[in-house]
Order: structure tokens, then sequence, then C-alpha cells
């Protein structure tokens, strides 16, 4: 298999492994805490850092049964309720940088 290039780094057999830290929706929606996860990440060694980017009506129709288990939370639709842990797109580039 030929090697893959992903920024400065080559990957591929006999090439270090690229370390991926998934940080999904841990960051509340609160950008601050999304730049302490990739700051986290790179301290660890990462070399890249996944968010999880969508919107609620991508994931679930408006029309979906709420999720009653989560008691008064579970009164508002699914897709809302997704959209409040969504990373804003317009994150995206500075988290990037």
């Amino acid at each position: 298999m030929n090697p893959v290039d992903i920024g400065p780094r080559s990957v591929g057999e006999g090439r270090p492994c690229y370390v991926i830290a998934e940080a999904g929706s841990n960051h509340g929606r609160d950008l601050a805490v999304a730049h302490r996860l990739v700051d986290v990440a790179a301290d660890a060694g990462a070399d890249a850092v996944k968010f999880q980017t969508y919107t609620g009506r991508d994931l679930y129709s408006t029309r979906a049964p709420r999720f009653d288990y989560l008691g008064e939370l579970g009164e508002r639709p699914v897709h809302e309720l997704l959209d409040d842990l969504a990373l804003p797109r317009e994150w995206q580039p500075e988290l990037a940088a």
C-alpha cells in the first residue's frame, strides 16, 4: 500500500501510527472548552482531533418520538436536543488553526 500524506506526516506501512483524538460533542457548545480539548489532545501526542458537526434535523426527523427517559429534558423534540450539542460550523476554521 502506498503511503498517504496528511499535512506534514506520511501515513502507511512502516510509518508511525497517526493518532486521532475523539472530541465528539464533549465541548458543551463552549468554544473555550473546544479549544481546551484540542490542547489536551495535542499535549497527549495526538496528531489530529475529531469533532462531530451535524444538525439535529440531519439525524432525526422532526416527527421522531421524544426521549421520555430524559424526564423534563425529553419533552423537547429530539432534533432540538441534538442541536444543543452540535459544534457550530463557524467554529471549525478557528479550531483547525
